[in-house]
This record gives structure tokens, sequence and C-alpha cells, in this order.
């Protein structure tokens, strides 16, 4: 059964607007684009937006920071701003995460998403 995009779109557009860095950056698209890519449906995106709102936005981490340097491009950003590719990293991991808490076995996914992240596996 495939979800619509009217069940979708409402809470992507949920997610991105709590998002502390929903004015700097275009989270929505970035939420979009990896739904799409992990095939989320509403039970993993509630539970992205769980773990978006008791963790919050680890941009500073690490493994995000160093993480970043191995992106490809998702959407045309700027190059010399690293934060957009932090912010998509991040996303794309938070991503993961929560179709791997839901799910026993996603590695099907894991192509599509080393052609954005090179390195994901050891991200993950």
């Amino acid at each position: 059964m495939q979800t619509t995009s009217k069940t979708i779109d409402p809470l992507l557009k949920s997610i991105a607007n709590r998002s502390p860095h929903a004015s700097f950056f275009p989270v929505y698209e970035f939420l979009r684009a990896a739904a799409r890519i992990f095939l989320l449906q509403e039970i993993e995106l509630l539970v992205m937006a769980y773990r978006l709102e008791t963790k919050g936005w680890e941009l500073d981490d690490q493994l995000i920071v160093q993480g970043s340097d191995c992106m490809g491009e998702l959407f045309s950003c700027p190059k010399e701003r690293s934060e957009y590719r932090q912010v998509t990293l991040y996303i794309l991991l938070v991503s993961y995460w929560s179709k791997t808490a839901l799910n026993e076995d996603c590695t099907y996914l894991l192509d599509e998403v080393k052609r954005i992240c090179h390195n994901f596996n050891c991200l993950f």
C-alpha cells in the first residue's frame, strides 16, 4: 500500500516548521527528498519527528561535521557553505535511523543513499 502525499506532506511540513534551521535552510525540501529516498511512511515520519524533538538537531556532532565532507549533491547547494551538507546528512541519518527502527532489513536502501554520501555505512 502506497501512502499519498496528502498524508506525508503535512507531516514533513510540521517537522520542517519545528526545526530551528528552517529559516536558514530548505529543511522541508531536504526532508521531502529523504522521505522519497528511504520510502518513509507516516509511522516512520512520526518516529523521526519524535527523535528530532527529543534529541534536537545535532549538527555540530563530529560525525556530522566530518561526514559532510563526503556528501555528494542532493540539491545544488553552495559548496562554500558546509552547513547545507551537514543539515542534509543529518536528515539522511535520522531518516535511515527511523526506517531501521521499525523495519528489520533496510540494507537495500544503502545503495541509494551511498550515491549521496559515499561513506554512509561508516557514519551509521
